[in-house]
C-alpha cells in the first residue's frame, strides 16, 4: 500500500509541478512597484517574536531607502565544476536515534524514474505504530520535495526510500546531488506527533568537488526582512495552467513561508497558487500557478501584465512578517 501511495504522490508531482527550468521561459520585460510605502515604515516583528533571537535587519546592506528595482543585476551561475569520474555514493549514517527511533541511511541509488533514492533502515523500538514521513527537505541548498511514506510496526523494522524530486532536481539546474538536508514527521495511526526531528545533514561524495552557487539572475521584486524574491520569467509546464516563475533566497533566522495576494492578469482578477516555504539560509525555485479556467473566463490568450503582492509569512506562527507593495511584472 506504501508503494503505491509513494508512487502515486510521485506522479503528481511530476504532472502538477510547474516547470522550473528555464527551458521555455519567457522572460519579463520590467519587473516594478505600483505604490511605494513611506521609506521610514518599519515592519513590526510577530508579537511572539524571541527577544532573545538576532534582528534580522541588523546585517541588512542594503538601505532602508533602496529602490529594489534599481539593484544591480546579479550574476549568473555558471553551474558546479565538471564532476570527477565515479558514481555519487554515501557513507552509513545514523540520521535520527531518539525517543526509541532509529532511521540508518544506508546508500544512495542515483538513476531512478522518479528522482535520486536515499535507503534507510527504520527501526521502531517503542510501543506506538508509527508513520514516518519527510517534513523538510533541500538538496545543495535548493528546498526539494522529497518523499517518503513508511508504516512501522512497534518492535519492527523496514527499510524504504526517500525519493528526491527529480522535477524539483531540474528546476534548480541540479545534475548532481552533493548534500541532502532532511527533518523527519512520525506520528501515531491518529495523526498526532510521535516526533519532528531537527534538520540533520548528508554528504555525497560529490560534495568535494561541487560549487555550492545560486542562479539568482532575473527582475528583482522584493527584498526585505533578509528575504530576497527574483522573477526569472513565465512557464507554462503546469497542467493547471502557467506560472510565474521565482527564485526566493532566506537568509533571514526564521523558516518563511511566502504566498500572494490580490493577483491579477491584465487587470483581471484570477486564482493563483503560490506556497513557497524555505528554511533560513536557503534556496528555492518555485511559481506561481496561474489557474487556466481563469484566464478563460476573462478571454485571455496572451498574457502581458501581471500584477501581485507578496506577503512574507513566519512559518511556525503563520504571523505576518513583511508584505510587499503590488508588484507589476510587464512580459
Amino acid at each position: 500500500m506504501k508503494k503505491i501511495f509513494i508512487l502515486l504522490l510521485a506522479a503528481l508531482m511530476l504532472i502538477s509541478a510547474v516547470g522550473c527550468t528555464e527551458t521555455g521561459v519567457k522572460e519579463p520585460q520590467s519587473v516594478e512597484t505600483v505604490t511605494q510605502k513611506p521609506k521610514d515604515d518599519p515592519i513590526e516583528e510577530p508579537d511572539d517574536a524571541d527577544p532573545t533571537e538576532a534582528d534580522p535587519t541588523e546585517d541588512d546592506e542594503n538601505p532602508d531607502d533602496a529602490d529594489p528595482t534599481e539593484a544591480e543585476p546579479a550574476e549568473v551561475d555558471e553551474g558546479p565544476t565538471e564532476a570527477p569520474a565515479g558514481e555519487v555514493t554515501v557513507g552509513e549514517q545514523v540520521l535520527v536515534d531518539e525517543k526509541d527511533i532509529r532511521i540508518t541511511l544506508k546508500s544512495i541509488e542515483v538513476d531512478t524514474w522518479f528522482g535520486p533514492e536515499l535507503k534507510v533502515l527504520i527501526e521502531n523500538d517503542s510501543d506506538t505504530d508509527l508513520t514516518f514521513t519527510i517534513k523538510n527537505a533541500c538538496v545543495n541548498g535548493y528546498m526539494n520535495s522529497a518523499s517518503l511514506y513508511t508504516q512501522v510496526a512497534a518492535g519492527k523494522k523496514a527499510t524504504d526510500e526517500i525519493t528526491l524530486s527529480s522535477s524539483d532536481l531540474e528546476a534548480c539546474g541540479i545534475e548532481t546531488v552533493a548534500s541532502v538536508d532532511l527533518s523527519f514527521n512520525i506520528h501515531d495511526d491518529n495523526y498526532k506527533d510521535y516526533l519532528e526531528t531537527d534538520l540533520v545533514t548528508v554528504k555525497t561524495s560529490a560534495d568535494a568537488w561541487y560549487d555550492y552557487t545560486f542562479d539568482d539572475s532575473g527582475k528583482l521584486a522584493f527584498e526585505k526582512k533578509d528575504v530576497k524574491i527574483v522573477v526569472k520569467g513565465l512557464t507554462d509546464e503546469s497542467i493547471f495552467g502557467p506560472g510565474v516563475l521565482f527564485y526566493v533566497e532566506n537568509n533571514s533566522k526564521k523558516t518563511v513561508l511566502i504566498t500572494s495576494d490580490d493577483v491579477s492578469v491584465n487587470g483581471f482578477m484570477v486564482s493563483d497558487l503560490l506556497y513557497c516555504t524555505v528554511l533560513p539560509g536557503k534556496h528555492a525555485i518555485d511559481a506561481s500557478t496561474l489557474m487556466e479556467s481563469d484566464l478563460e473566463d476573462n478571454d485571455i490568450e496572451e498574457i502581458e501584465e501581471i500584477e501581485m503582492t507578496f506577503r512574507i509569512l513566519d512559518a511556525g506562527s503563520w504571523k505576518t512578517i513583511a508584505e510587499s507593495d503590488p508588484v507589476k511584472i510587464s512580459f
